[in-house]
């Protein structure tokens, strides 16, 4: 006699696991895919054996929430898919959410990850896509349940069917609000809420301390470290950043990296590589808080792809700029990065003005331009862009006048037109303009902005939320027959401030100053610092004001948003802005792939108005 699906269903819901854990169902089941993976084929859990407890704490009926705080290349995104695996193949019973940052992030998953594994594992194979009539990208059924792959911002995919197993990765990516709804993760969690044997699990790389959701749900729970066993001693210690040891000059001003090796803490040994490895096999979880949630914290020294010499290499490489030094602290340690950004002090980067007068200095290869619109002014800042980062404040002007007035835009026209004498002999125009429309005259930012789109002149609208992108293009164009671009300004403000701290000119990311700027614009540019404030009881950062006028700090952010947006080739601009061969005409393909820049006319005449 032939059951009938829905019967099958029910006998599988109802069905007790089979007495297996997810670490060995892993082991016996399990095989990567090559579109993904470092090393695909038959997957072994001794090769990451510090997964195996995170894993099994999963399938335990007494944890219910699993948390994982970790640096990247640690094997998480495996031993996620392990998880989703076990629960498909044995525990089917309830279905399962899995919850990605973007709506890119979740179709990522769903197309390569979910369906390379589905295609690779016969246990997935037979099973969900057989009986997956309703088969789509973001829904995958199977006997038992079914695969809901979201967004975390889809307020509709937060909110939808019950599910028993929520799988949140990459937490400290969500916005702070789905829509109007709330927290993403809280939203996620409510759908479990009808399973007494419901299983969250939440994995993130930590980004900003304080406003860090996986370390806040790390701290909230037992908060286990993993230890492994020196090799001279027999000690277990849980090895830190600050156990990572290599060789210096005598004045330690020479760092040697390929000498870099891990310390015991109690014989001080000194532990290569190869010994590393061993001793993680070796290893153990200890818990150092008492909670009812799992909470682990990963990072990289415990992985078996990557070199401790690598790790400094990637430290040394950072440590300058505290841009780069946060990626590593994230990427590399696995920990949340204190933002140090205080009051700025106008007086010390007024004293550093560089004398160019009307001259663009070698280094600026391309020009940008903010504009801030008030009730009675325009504020115009415009700024010069090279390699390493590095930026030129050439002009800061401010255009008085009312902006339902036509001659305050004419005047803005003519600057923006203006052409620039280079060093090297040639001018070079603005290249970009981003203009503010958020004030109370958008309607006179629209039409002054509508018929210059091809000079790459663009309305903006700031965007104030931690971890939004720099800048953002509409995809169409709005009512006003204009093409909005989206600015993430916090983001320009991190980084900007993080500039104004670097003192040597030839660093990455130096802001030089011109001579003809007075005291006001740099009281403008620090008039704004960074604030802790509470949400529903979580740490978020707010930029506040410390004086009235900050038109020069908005511009130049403003500024910084359109040369992202324009990506230029420096290296291309700087051989045809100093060319090696007296009238060297420049490559005619490569100005066909590069950015909308503007460079008119050099000393021998190729091109009275050349725009790449």
């Amino acid at each position: 006699m032939q059951l009938s699906d829905s019967i099958k269903n029910l006998l599988v819901m109802f069905s007790p696991p089979p007495e297996i854990t997810i670490s060995e169902h892993a082991d016996k089941y399990r095989y990567l895919s090559q579109e993904y993976c470092a090393e695909p084929g038959k997957y072994h859990v001794s090769r990451t054996e510090y997964l195996r407890e995170i894993m099994d704490s999963v399938c335990d009926a007494e944890i219910e929430q699993t948390v994982v705080m970790s640096s990247a290349r640690v094997g998480k995104t495996t031993a996620i898919e392990n998880i989703l695996h076990y629960y498909v193949d044995v525990d089917p019973a309830g279905g399962i959410l899995i919850v990605q940052p973007t709506k890119d992030a979740s179709d990522y998953f769903s197309k390569v990850q979910l369906a390379s594994m589905i295609r690779d594992n016969a246990t997935l194979r037979n099973k969900v896509f057989s009986n997956a009539s309703d088969d789509t990208l973001g829904h995958k059924a199977y006997p038992g349940g079914s695969i809901d792959i979201v967004s975390a911002g889809s307020p509709s995919g937060l909110s939808g069917k019950t599910k028993r197993l929520i799988l949140c990765d990459e937490v400290d990516r969500y916005d702070d609000s789905c829509g109007e709804e709330g927290d993403p993760v809280s939203l996620a969690i409510k759908r479990s809420s009808t399973f007494f044997n419901r299983k969250i699990i939440l994995t993130s790389t930590p980004k900003v301390k304080g406003s860090s959701r996986i370390e806040a749900a790390f701290n909230s729970g037992d908060k286990r470290y993993y230890h492994i066993p020196c090799p001279h001693c027999s000690t277990f210690f849980n090895p830190r950043w600050e156990n990572i040891k290599w060789d210096k000059s005598s004045d330690g001003s020479i760092h040697y990296p390929d000498t870099a090796h891990l310390e015991c803490p109690n014989c001080n040994g000194r532990i290569n590589d190869a010994q590393k490895n061993a001793a993680v096999r070796s290893g153990k979880w200890i818990s150092t808080a008492e909670s009812k949630i799992r909470s682990y914290h990963l990072w990289e020294v415990f992985s078996p792809w990557r070199l401790i010499q690598e790790t400094v290499a990637d430290f040394l490489a950072a440590k300058n700029n505290s841009e780069t030094l946060k990626t590593f602290v994230n990427l590399s340690l696995g920990e949340s990065f204190e933002e140090k950004v205080d009051v700025q002090d106008s007086s010390p980067l007024y004293n550093r003005k560089e004398n160019w007068s009307d001259i663009l200095p070698a280094g600026a290869l391309v020009l940008t331009s903010g504009i801030d619109v008030q009730d009675d002014r325009l504020a115009v800042q415009v700024v010069g862009w090279g390699l390493n980062n590095q930026s030129y404040i050439i002009d800061y002007k401010t255009i008085l006048g009312r902006p339902d007035d036509i001659q305050t835009w004419q005047r803005l026209d003519s600057l923006l037109q203006r052409k620039y004498k280079h060093a090297t002999g040639n001018q070079l125009s603005i290249a970009s303009a981003f203009i503010d429309s958020g004030g109370h005259f958008t309607s006179e930012v629209y039409n002054f902005c509508k018929d210059k789109e091809m000079r790459l002149v663009y309305p903006i609208k700031g965007q104030g939320k931690d971890g939004t992108p720099l800048f953002s293009l509409a995809k169409s164009r709005n009512d006003a027959g204009v093409r909005l671009v989206y600015c993430g300004v916090n983001n320009c403000k991190s980084i900007l401030y993080s500039r104004l701290k670097i003192e040597e000119p030839e660093q990455n990311g130096y802001i030089h100053f011109n001579s003809t700027l007075d005291f006001s614009y740099f009281e403008e540019l620090t008039a704004e610092y960074l604030a802790i404030k509470y949400v529903n009881g979580r740490e978020t950062r707010e930029w506040r004001k410390i004086r009235a006028r900050n038109e020069a700090l908005d511009t130049y952010n403003y500024a910084l948003c359109a040369v992202e947006m324009l990506d230029p080739d420096y290296e291309f601009l700087k051989s045809h802005l100093h060319p090696t061969i007296q009238g060297e005409i420049p490559n005619t393909e490569k100005q066909k792939q590069s950015p909308a820049l503007t460079i008119v006319q050099n000393n021998n005449g190729w091109g009275s108005s050349q725009r790449w």
